[in-house]
């Protein structure tokens, strides 16, 4: 009686996942939902586009168990429903806001290359015979990015950062605006352009940064200098723009 009544606890202690002597792990894949309910109702769930019970598996460490029982199909599903989700939801609260804050990083970069680059004679719009700006500076960006914040293709700056920017959604401030500014001077200076050329693509840079800040934009003294040596400073929207920009002070 005994020895019937332990054989049948053993019995009832046995992994539901245990099929003829096999385990889940020693059985090809896709593994039959018959073996397990448990992940008959999970992928059921994925599959009539509920991946909550999958995501309660992933998050208690057993997504190699829950994969050993999805088909190609049931791959593809959760791959469509990851590319869709927007970052802020994988994230607490703490990870976005560092998150937000690495992205506008990055953005104020971007925009800190496109100016570079059109400081430097390149258009926001490609040519047969030229590259944009905006391809220049994803190509800049690509080599040296910012830890944690991915590169942006050429494609996505112009359609997202660069139409954004233009129709006023970008988060760029004044600190923002001063490094913006620090990479125009930069490529202006090594662009050698001839004065009119310089004071265009500086009208260019008022038009399209100095617009949008209440003036006066503080910035270094050394900057401020190499603008004055390459502007026509008498243009009357050239000078117009340079009096919005002052000596930052120490």
């Amino acid at each position: 009686m005994t020895d019937t009544n332990h054989a049948s606890n053993d019995q009832e202690e046995k992994p539901a996942t245990q099929f003829i002597g096999l385990s889940i792990w020693d059985i090809p894949t896709p593994v039959p939902v018959t073996l397990d309910t448990q992940m008959f109702y999970v992928l059921e769930g994925l599959r009539s586009g509920d991946p909550s019970l999958l995501a309660d598996m992933i998050e208690a460490g057993r997504l190699d168990y829950a994969a050993r029982f999805m088909t190609a199909e049931d791959n593809a599903r959760l791959a469509r429903a990851l590319r869709k989700t927007q970052p802020k939801f994988f994230l607490s609260k703490k990870e976005n806001r560092s998150h937000l804050e690495i992205e506008r990083k990055r953005d104020a970069r971007l925009l800190g290359l496109i100016c570079f680059w059109y400081a430097q004679g390149f258009k926001t719009t490609s040519s047969r015979n030229q590259a944009s700006a905006i391809e220049k500076a994803a190509e800049s960006y690509s080599n040296n990015p910012i830890p944690g914040a991915y590169p942006k293709t050429a494609g996505s700056m112009k359609s997202h950062l660069w139409s954004e920017h233009l129709s006023g959604k970008t988060l760029v401030g004044d600190d923002a605006i001063a490094k913006i500014f620090t990479y125009f001077v930069e490529g202006l200076s090594k662009s050698t352009p001839s004065t009119e050329e310089a004071t265009e693509r500086f009208i260019w840079f008022g038009n399209h940064f100095l617009n949008r800040i209440p003036p006066p934009l503080p910035l270094p003294r050394e900057h401020l200098e190499t603008l004055d040596t390459l502007i026509n400073g008498s243009d009357e929207t050239c000078f117009s723009f340079r009096r919005m920009l002052v000596e930052e002070r120490n």
